[in-house]
């Protein structure tokens, strides 16, 4: 039973996914942060930056029409080496803000953003982001549609 057990596990762990992982390019990730709606990201690959690939995002808030460039680095994982390949397809890894990243808070105001990471989960992404000038850290979360 044990080895079932196992086998099952692993076998769960190799599959294939169909869901949306990490980021596809040109793809509309609707953005929460805390809870409130924070614009819609449109990421496009840029370039190959060592242990990861660089996507620069333009991050859309209908409310005001205005837009923001938010580089992101999606992290390369085994088997997953190809920025380009990468860009096609959907695979388990986590997202962090590069040097240049502005966004929107949970009011709609343009602030530079200190610090985001993100993993995946069924749809999109989910995780933190720290704003400039602010104390705190807010929750962030984006689906895909």
């Amino acid at each position: 039973m044990k080895k079932l057990l196992s086998f099952a596990f692993a076998a769960a762990m190799i599959a294939p996914s169909s869901a949306a992982m990490a980021l596809s390019e040109g793809a509309a990730f609707e953005v929460y942060v805390n809870d409130d709606f924070a614009g819609t990201i449109y990421p496009y690959l840029y370039k190959d930056a060592g242990k990861a690939c660089l996507y620069v995002s333009e991050w859309y808030n209908q409310g005001y029409l205005i837009s923001e460039e938010c580089d992101l680095l999606e992290r390369k994982t085994k088997g997953y080496l190809s920025c380009l390949g990468n860009s096609y397809i959907n695979f388990p890894t986590t997202v962090a803000s590069d040097v240049y990243c502005r966004g929107f808070n949970d009011w709609g105001l343009s602030l530079q953003i200190e610090y985001m990471h993100v993993g995946e989960h069924y749809d999109g992404f989910a995780g933190v982001v720290k704003y400039a000038g602010y104390p705190y850290v807010n929750t962030i979360e984006a689906w895909e549609y």
